[in-house]
């Protein structure tokens, strides 16, 4: 009976959507701005309990470059001596997109909030990046941009 429970906590405790592997090099821009330089970018991901985490070389999807969870769960951190809060989310929201919720506070009036989608496509990754920045009572909204990433593989 204990064998059966856990094997059934297990299951439902494991999502049911895949995450997209993202794992690779890419080069970066937006799509936005046809003069920008590219930016090399390494991905990369492991599973843990049924959860997958990823990294970045930079702030792209995740922030500080960690292992980052796409569970769906709000994270917080603060930082009580400089009066910092941080909040973020991964969702993988199907088997080609992961979406990240990212929110920096400092102080009682400072902030900025950025959601960010990126999908798997053709050999790299497409994201849309939008937010807002709050300064001193005021708002200040960050227009959505876009991001092409193609494979080094398949760059030149």
């Amino acid at each position: 009976m204990k064998k059966m429970t856990f094997l059934l906590t297990s299951f439902l405790a494991t999502p049911l959507i895949a995450c997209p592997n993202l794992t690779g090099n890419y080069s970066c821009k937006s799509t936005d701005d046809p003069e920008e330089a590219r930016m090399p970018i390494e991905i990369t991901q492991e599973v843990r309990d049924g959860i997958t985490y990823y990294s970045s070389s930079v702030n792209l999807i995740i922030n500080d470059s960690e292992m980052f969870p796409a569970d769906g769960k709000p994270h917080y951190e603060e930082n009580e001596t400089e009066g910092e809060e941080f909040y973020s989310k991964m969702t993988c929201i199907d088997s080609t997109t992961v979406e990240t919720e990212y929110t920096a506070k400092a102080g009682s009036s400072n902030a900025i909030s950025v959601k960010s989608q990126v999908t798997k496509k053709d050999g790299g990754l497409a994201g849309v990046v939008s937010g807002i920045i709050y300064a001193e009572g005021m708002e200040f909204p960050i227009d959505p941009y876009s991001i092409e990433c193609e494979s080094i593989k398949n760059a030149e």
